[in-house]
C-alpha cells in the first residue's frame, strides 16, 4: 500500500484567447496522496497506428503523458502526476466522492481523465483534500452515498410504458468491465459510434482490465479531450462584469442544443443525464477563435427515444407543485426530460448573480430577462417550434413563475420551474409533437 503526501498544488491559471477574447481558466485548489494499492492491469483497448481508438493496438511512447497516466493507475502514484507538471482538477464536491481523477496538461493543452482509478475520499476537515484509496467491493456506490448524506445517484429512464427509476448498483472506487448496463466496454463503444455519428465526445485512448480486483470483473479507462474548464470556477467565460451573457455563452449553448437535437431527432436518442458535468465546454487553446464547443461525454445512459406516441404519462410540468398537470407519450417525453434536466442546471448560471440583488423586483426583472435570452438561443438551435411558438413557451414559464411567487414559492427555484414550463409548452406549441401532448390547468 502507497502512502505520499497530501502537498497541495499551488494556485493554477491559464490565461487563453476564446472567440477572439482574452479569458482567464482557473483551477481549484487540490490535495491528494494516495493510499491505494497497486493494481495489475490487462489493456483491451488502445490506439492504432492511425491514432484510432482499437483492441490491435500500439503501446505509448515511453515518456509520453499518456504513458505516465497508464503508469499512475497501475501504482496510484498520484504524486508522479504532480512531479511532471500535471495540474489536478474538477475536485469533488465538499463530502463528495469520486473514481475519475482528471488531470490538465499544460504543454499539451490537453485534459486526461482517469476512470476506475479507486476510491478519491475526502480528508475530514478540509474541503479540498482528498485520499486516493481501495475501491470497496462490498459496497454499492447508492447505498455507501445515502448512509453519508450524500447524493445516491441514479437516473430516471423513459421506457415505452413510461418513466423507469434505475438506481446506482456499481460499488464504490472502480466499474464493472463488460457486466451490467453501465460497464467501461459499453462506455467506450458508445462514445465512440456516438463521435462517429457527429457529437463532440472525449477520446478513449486506453481501457481493460483490473486482474487483481475480483478475478478481472472491473476495469479503467483513459480518456482525452480539449481543456474542458471547471464550470463553477470559470462563470466569467460566459458572464461579463455586469452579469450579463458574453458571445462565448450564446457559442456553448448553440453547439449543445444542436447536438442534442441531432441525437434525438437524427440518431434516435436520448442522453438521460445531460447534466453540467456531463456535457461540458472544450476549448482548443492552441488557436484564437471558433476554438469553443460542448462536449457531451458519459455515454452510460444513452437508449433509444420510445417509439410509443400515446399519451399515457400523467406528470407535473415541473418540481414545484403547481396548479398544472400533463400528459404527454414516451417518445416526447424522453426528450423533454432530457431538455428540461439540462435547463434546470443551465439556468443556475443566474443563480450566483442573483445573490448581490436585494430588491425582488429587480431580482424578478433580471431572471425574467436573463432566462428569456437563454431559452431564445435554446429555442432556435434545438428547433422543434416556430421563434412565435419559442416566444409564447417564454411568456408562458416566466408569467407561471410569477404567479407562482405570489403564492409563496421561493424565488430561488426559478431554474426547476421555468426549465419545466418552457420545456412543456414549446413542446406542445410544436406542429410535429403537439398531439402527444397536452398541458391543463
Amino acid at each position: 500500500m502507497m502512502t505520499a503526501s497530501n502537498e497541495r498544488q499551488k494556485a493554477f491559471s491559464v490565461d487563453c484567447t476564446v472567440n477572439g477574447a482574452a479569458e482567464t481558466i482557473r483551477f481549484s485548489p487540490y490535495a491528494l496522496r494516495s493510499e491505494r494499492m497497486a493494481f495489475e492491469l490487462e489493456q483491451t483497448y488502445g490506439l492504432d497506428t492511425e491514432g484510432k481508438l482499437s483492441q490491435q493496438f500500439e503501446g505509448f511512447a515511453e515518456g509520453s503523458t499518456e504513458a505516465l497516466l497508464l503508469s499512475c493507475l497501475k501504482s496510484g502514484d498520484v504524486d508522479a502526476l504532480k512531479t511532471a507538471g500535471l495540474v489536478l482538477y474538477e475536485r469533488p464536491k465538499k463530502g463528495d466522492i469520486s473514481r475519475n481523477l482528471s488531470v490538465y496538461d499544460p504543454k499539451t493543452g490537453l485534459s486526461f481523465t482517469l476512470g476506475g482509478i479507486g476510491l478519491i475520499r475526502p480528508e475530514q476537515d478540509d474541503e479540498t483534500a482528498f485520499v486516493l484509496d481501495n475501491p470497496m467491493l462490498d459496497k454499492e456506490f447508492g447505498a455507501y452515498q445515502q448512509a453519508r448524506g450524500q447524493n445516491e445517484g441514479g437516473t430516471r429512464l423513459v421506457t415505452e410504458e413510461g418513466f423507469k427509476s434505475v438506481t446506482n448498483r456499481s460499488v464504490v472506487g472502480v466499474v464493472a468491465y463488460e457486466s451490467g448496463p453501465y460497464n467501461i466496454v459499453r462506455k467506450v463503444t458508445e462514445t465512440e459510434r456516438m463521435h462517429a455519428l457527429g457529437i463532440t465526445t472525449p477520446q478513449f485512448i486506453a481501457a481493460g482490465r483490473i486482474l487483481n480486483l475480483a478475478e478481472g470483473q472491473y476495469g479503467f479507462s483513459i480518456y482525452r479531450s480539449a481543456l474542458t474548464p471547471e464550470y463553477m470556477l470559470n462563470l466569467s467565460l460566459y458572464l461579463d462584469q455586469n452579469a450579463q451573457f458574453k458571445k462565448n455563452y450564446q457559442v456553448f449553448l448553440e453547439s449543445k442544443y444542436q447536438q442534442l437535437a441531432k441525437m434525438h431527432r437524427e440518431i434516435g436518442e436520448s442522453h438521460g443525464q445531460p447534466s453540467v458535468t456531463n456535457t461540458l465546454s472544450q476549448i482548443d487553446v492552441s488557436t484564437t477563435s471558433d476554438n469553443l464547443c460542448c462536449q457531451i461525454k458519459d455515454f452510460q445512459t444513452n437508449q433509444p427515444i420510445p417509439r410509443n406516441t400515446q399519451k399515457i404519462i400523467e406528470d407535473g410540468l415541473c418540481p414545484v407543485k403547481l396548479p398544472f398537470s400533463v400528459k404527454k407519450s414516451p417518445h416526447v417525453a424522453a426528450m423533454i426530460y432530457d431538455l428540461q434536466h439540462a435547463l434546470t442546471q443551465e439556468l443556475n448560471i443566474l443563480f450566483m448573480p442573483t445573490r448581490f440583488i436585494k430588491q425582488p423586483q429587480e431580482k424578478f426583472n433580471y431572471i425574467a430577462n436573463q432566462s428569456a435570452r437563454l431559452l431564445r438561443v435554446v429555442a432556435s438551435s434545438y428547433g422543434v417550434g416556430s421563434e412565435k411558438a419559442a416566444q409564447e413557451a417564454i411568456d408562458f414559464a416566466v408569467h407561471r413563475y410569477f404567479d407562482a411567487i405570489k403564492q409563496g414559492v421561493s424565488m430561488d427555484r426559478y431554474n426547476e420551474m421555468i426549465a419545466g414550463l418552457f420545456v412543456h409548452k414549446f413542446f406542445a406549441l410544436s406542429a410535429d409533437y403537439a398531439a402527444q401532448i397536452d398541458i391543463t390547468d
